[in-house]
């Protein structure tokens, strides 16, 4: 027992060197007067579960009221040894409450979440419409063109003044050095409803890039989007800057609530100066200096502690393996769960790794139908079963190794649904890990639109759409929790001998509740099936899975890969090609030509548009399952799309040219696939 518990602790000390090193990260899900780590300045007051920006206190007049709230340490924006830009997300809840009822439209000013230099203080002479970022210009009582402090800020206006671009009372728009935005999108939905709304702000360091996602709980009309490219070396002059809120009210008042608050730096490039920007430690005895102490002592006290407890997990790993050799191979188990239909005769069965080595004649390379990063996989015939079955053998440097292997028996395996790939049964010994499942004859659907095999025919393409939606709705909604897939994409659809849609690769996939999503910090899934908001928010969702579903369905109407490099830049990236041909009113020039022109008009069209409406940029523009095939049944008319794509929120560069799965280089987690895995797996040998 205290070997993993030193390993642990050895675990714990390396990764604070490695956060302290390379990110800044924190994470107010709560505020209150006791919490430390924000500043709070004009007449921003911490209350109980969130903060008020602006004043509070019913006894007194709540007009021209400024408050800000910033974290109490400042944040690098770049790398000032390589003048790299890092990527930041913020990502915060926040209510604004009229309190006045009876005249909603008469509330204001609205919040900004802002960057200015270190140590930045509120303007003077600032009131309502200058948003605590800029003086008011008494000429005119209009906001200052200029701001004598730079700032960047992403504001939340809840007042039509003067000079907001946009005929709007409420609008987030991009301020640089002024309230008067340069780039700015409005609504008619009213943000001081005292609803929750959610907002990621989000900057690209590559492309230069800040893009803004605003939610409110009940906007059905989904998500308010913006972006601007701004290089925040131009603005600033140093690199080290304090991020926080700043709200305001005039004449007339609302308030400002922030409800929580995450913020995550970091530079996938290169390494950032030696300075501390770890998670804040909230017993600071002066809570408004600023200081970047270096690391040295910190490394050099990990370094001596690493050395001892080093050599007390050599000792301890070789007690350990003094004992392990009294063990025998075949009496490792894992925990498989208690409900799960195994080795109940109801559901896949445990087979001895014996019985699997005769099947295959003892894994004989001429029984392989293929290989990946996980392993080989095998044609192999039950004797007693009398059954052809494809064995997948997971390797011992397997990236798809136990815990995937886990995921996959323990969901498969109480699932029961036609377009879903049968799991016979499995195998674990020791390290050895096998999966049984049906040999489906003709392969994935990926080697018949893309590969050397023949293209499939209109009629037997729309049936596999409507069998992998089916599928997927199955998934969702129709079994008795919710399972997130992770992993849709044309390689893991399998086809059967009537060239029916079945999904398979289930190692990503996780059980949640039906009113849940699953929470998760490790990115999972393949390049450019991944829907954009997985990058920022580190979740998965039904409208993940959706958006993967809408890639594929547009292959198939297209034949083509989503991402293609032979296509010329223009066709690079498929989605956003049809978009770009949807709103010209020329999408029919997208369908594959190898269909030679003999296919249904109507249902193709259903299915393209389904397809950019399930692969939408914004989580909360796309349809459930349920209805996309309604829309493919027409049953349901089909929706009217933008003409031009929205902007894909705060993704990164989505695609290179090796093609690999995409993985998180901010985490340490394994959820990733191979991209053929599953086509490795259901191939027929012919």
């Amino acid at each position: 027992m205290a070997f993993p518990i030193v390993f642990l602790l050895l675990l714990l000390l390396l990764h604070h060197l490695l956060i302290s090193a390379d990110s800044t990260r924190f994470n107010f899900s709560t505020f209150n007067p006791n919490n430390q780590g924000i500043n709070y300045s004009g007449d921003a007051t911490p209350s109980n579960g969130y903060i008020d920006l602006t004043r509070n206190k019913y006894d007194s007049s709540l007009a021209y009221s400024t408050g800000r709230a910033i974290f109490d340490q400042s944040v690098p924006l770049w790398n000032p040894n390589t003048r790299d830009l890092f990527n930041f997300t913020s990502h915060f809840t926040f209510k604004i409450i009229n309190t006045n009822a009876s005249q909603t439209s008469r509330s204001a000013d609205g919040f900004v979440f802002f960057l200015s230099p270190n140590g930045s203080a509120i303007p003077n002479d600032t009131c309502g419409c200058c948003l605590g970022m800029v003086s008011l210009n008494r000429t005119n009582l209009s906001p200052a063109d200029k701001s004598s402090i730079p700032f960047v800020g992403v504001e939340f206006d809840t007042f039509l003044n003067a000079g907001d671009p946009l005929d709007f009372p409420n609008h987030i728009g991009v301020d640089v050095d002024s309230v008067k935005s340069i780039a700015v999108n409005g609504t008619n939905y009213l943000f001081n409803r005292g609803e929750v709304g959610e907002a990621w702000v989000v900057y690209d360091g590559t492309m230069r890039r800040l893009s803004v996602n605003v939610t409110f709980a009940g906007n059905v009309s989904g998500a308010l989007t913006l972006s601007h490219d701004v290089d925040l070396r131009m603005v600033f002059e140093s690199p080290w800057v304090d991020v926080g809120f700043s709200g305001t009210t005039g004449q007339y008042f609302e308030l400002h609530r922030l409800l929580s608050w995450t913020f995550d730096s970091t530079d996938f490039n290169q390494t950032p100066p030696t300075v501390n920007q770890t998670t804040p430690s909230f017993n600071s005895t002066n809570p408004t200096t600023k200081t970047h102490k270096s690391n040295a002592g910190v490394i050099a006290g990990v370094v001596v502690a690493i050395g001892v407890l080093g050599a007390v997990v050599v000792v301890l790993w070789l007690v350990r393996k003094r004992k392990s050799k009294r063990r025998n191979d075949d009496d490792d188990d894992m925990d498989l769960g208690e409900d799960d239909a195994l080795e109940s005769g109801r559901g896949p069965q445990r087979f001895p790794y014996s019985k699997l080595a005769t099947a295959t004649d003892d894994f004989n390379e001429d029984r392989k139908l293929g290989a990946g990063g996980f392993g080989g996989v095998y044609r192999g015939y039950l004797k007693d079963m009398s059954l052809e079955v494809a064995i997948k053998k997971v390797s011992d440097t397997s990236k798809q190794g136990k815990k995937e292997y886990l995921s996959e028996v323990k969901i498969i395996s109480q699932l029961r649904h036609r377009h879903l790939v049968q799991l016979i049964g499995y195998c674990h010994s020791n390290t050895r890990l096998l999966l049984v499942y049906e040999l489906v004859p003709n392969g994935s659907l990926d080697s018949h639109l893309f590969g050397s095999k023949c293209g499939l025919a209109w009629a037997v393409r729309h049936k596999i759409a409507l069998g992998l939606a089916s599928a997927l709705l199955y998934l969702h909604e129709e079994w008795t929790r919710c399972v997130l897939h992770r992993d849709v994409k044309a390689s893991n659809v399998m086809l059967d001998e009537n060239f029916e849609a079945k999904l398979g690769d289930f190692g990503l996939a996780r059980l949640v509740d039906h009113d849940q999503n699953l929470q998760t910090t490790e990115l999972a899934g393949t390049r450019g099936y991944l829907a954009p908001e997985c990058f920022y928010t580190g979740k998965a969702s039904r409208e993940s899975d959706v958006y993967s579903f809408g890639v594929v369905a547009l292959e198939i109407a297209c034949g083509r890969k989503v991402i293609d490099f032979t296509a010329g830049e223009e066709r690079l990236e498929l989605v956003k090609w049809v978009w770009e041909l949807y709103g010209l009113g020329r999408l029919s020039e997208a369908v594959d030509e190898r269909l030679g022109g003999d296919f249904d008009e109507g249902e193709i069209e259903r299915l393209m548009v389904v397809g950019l409406w399930c692969a939408h940029p914004n989580h909360a523009s796309r349809p459930s399952m349920r209805q996309a095939i309604g829309v493919l049944c027409s049953d349901v008319e089909l929706p009217e799309l933008p003409c031009k794509m929205p902007v894909p929120f705060a993704a990164p560069p989505l695609v290179d040219r090796s093609g690999n799965t995409y993985a998180s280089s901010s985490t340490s987690g394994t959820g990733t696939t191979d991209s053929n895995s599953a086509a490795l797996l259901y191939s027929a040998a012919r």
